[in-house]
């Protein structure tokens, strides 16, 4: 990501810690199943296949997990919103919009988990009919007037 001439970053948004939880919990789980497994197939005699088979599949959601949770971001510069989300290892997806161009930011939260844990989601639309979504932002309710101020502030 190139930031133009005179452009300079003001805030940086990242995931909340609560997806950290998420990935931590979500390998815990694989972990008492490949255990689990090992102990109830005693007398399988394809137990390793199951076994590995059951950890590839887990690595694999870890990975997208990891991916879609840890290293989306969000960065406000005094002209525009930039927000980078990392597909896999080779796709990136880049979406920006110039603050003139900002049509709508909404916050919103919900479910259980999402309330008790302050965590949220944050839209912003764009004039061009593009819509950015971050999901799992932590007060996404304080962070969306924060940016609105930022933006007032700059324009």
């Amino acid at each position: 990501m190139k930031l133009k001439e005179n452009e300079k970053i003001i805030k940086v948004m990242k995931p909340h810690f609560f997806t950290t939880l998420i990935l931590w919990v979500f390998l815990l789980w694989c972990t008492l199943v490949l255990l689990g497994g090992y102990f109830l197939f005693w007398e399988f005699s394809y137990k390793i296949l199951f076994l590995i088979g059951i950890l590839q599949i887990s690595i694999i959601i870890f990975y997208y997990l990891y991916l879609s949770f840890e290293l989306s971001v969000l960065v406000v510069t005094n002209t525009r919103i930039i927000y980078v989300k990392k597909i896999n290892i080779f796709q990136h997806v880049y979406a920006y919009g110039e603050f003139w161009k900002l049509q709508l930011v909404k916050a919103e939260q919900k479910g259980f988990f999402a309330n008790y844990f302050w965590f949220g989601t944050l839209h912003i639309h764009i004039n061009t009919g593009e819509k950015i979504s971050f999901k799992y932002i932590k007060d996404s309710f304080t962070e969306a007037q924060t940016l609105i101020k930022i933006i007032k502030e700059n324009l």
